[in-house]
């Protein structure tokens, strides 16, 4: 198919390959005039996790669904989609199809940065400093997610063992190792498809951790993302439903919690990253200790605007932080266990 051939006929809803890819050239169009494409635009197989295909499998009469970047699918949720005839229809995206589908739409596994430092998103700065841009144009650099929020840890797998906590003091008091993400989970299967639909495939889920630290770049940590695992992973599906799923042994390392630095308490506030402009968020936590002190975070950050937002959890010095004890954290949308190596 032509780039500028009309798509469906003189006699129905029609629109040209280039608009289904790109949109609206004034928006989308780099401004370096030898590029004609969208770098956060990909084309992605979608559909039911469980039946999904490799992509050399598609058949040849796949439909392919557009997603507009700029269309909010939460009011508007009916998007074109056009058959191998080249006839376009619609499609409600909250009816997840019987057989997989073409998806072309906003690629999340790329974060475009502007490169004036003003309009950057500010929490993704320490993590920049150390990656390199994967493409640039003459406005933005355009990082992979991982690096742009301080990727690590591992793969998944099953419950990993350990020694179990000290008889006397906190766990964190017996010796000196880094605290790391150990699992997590979303709260429910409503949750995991509000923060992540069928359309968007693998979440990316990162998180900001505050402190009580009264130096300002120790006050809020960069932000980490969680490794991408499939969809399939954060779930347990039946004949006629799902269930959330631990992802186990991430393994992220998140910081060395020195209590003089950081003092007993902190935060852990989890996001969905969706490609988005930045937003400032503002929220005010208040933690009691187990000695009975409060402590209150009051924090502002920037995110992007299309982040899904999994809240945020205190988490105490003293919690049970080895082998099998180790406390579950839950902050009403996402669940999460943290551990030290004993």
């Amino acid at each position: 198919t032509e780039k500028n051939q009309s798509l469906g006929g003189p006699n129905s809803k029609s629109l040209t390959f280039s608009e289904a890819i790109f949109g609206d050239q004034a928006n989308f169009r780099s401004t370096e005039s030898s590029l004609e494409f969208d770098p956060l635009m990909q084309v992605a197989l979608r559909g039911n996790d469980d039946q999904l295909l490799a992509m050399e499998d598609v058949d040849p009469d796949t439909p392919v669904l557009y997603i507009s970047p700029n269309q909010d699918l939460k009011t508007n949720p009916i998007v074109p989609v056009i058959n191998s005839a080249g006839v376009v229809s619609e499609w409600d995206i909250r009816v997840v199809p019987e057989q997989p589908v073409l998806v072309i739409g906003q690629n999340e596994r790329l974060v475009k940065v502007p490169k004036n430092s003003n309009a950057r998103i500010a929490v993704e700065e320490p993590c920049l400093q150390s990656a390199t841009p994967y493409f640039s144009d003459g406005t933005n650099d355009y990082y992979f997610y991982t690096d742009a929020f301080c990727g690590g840890g591992g793969i998944g797998g099953t419950p990993g063992g350990g020694s179990g906590g000290g008889t006397t003091g906190c766990d964190r008091d017996q010796n000196s190792n880094p605290d790391k993400l150990d699992r997590a989970k979303f709260d429910s299967d409503y949750w995991f498809d509000e923060a992540e639909g069928w359309l968007d495939g693998k979440p990316e889920v990162y998180y900001i951790l505050f402190t009580g630290a009264s130096q300002p770049h120790l006050a809020q940590l960069p932000p980490k993302s969680l490794p991408l695992v499939d969809r399939s992973r954060w779930k347990d599906c039946g004949v006629f439903s799902c269930n959330p799923e631990w992802v186990y042994n991430i393994n992220l390392e998140m910081f060395n919690w020195d209590p003089q630095l950081y003092g007993r308490a902190v935060v852990v506030w989890f996001y969905e990253y969706d490609p988005g402009d930045s937003e400032s968020r503002t929220s005010s936590v208040s933690v009691k200790d187990a000695a009975g002190n409060t402590q209150t975070f009051s924090r502002t950050w920037t995110v992007s605007n299309n982040d899904f937002d999994l809240f945020g959890s205190p988490v105490d010095f003293c919690d049970d932080a080895t082998g099998s004890n180790l406390k579950i954290y839950t902050t009403g949308r996402f669940q999460f266990g943290m551990t030290i190596d004993a």
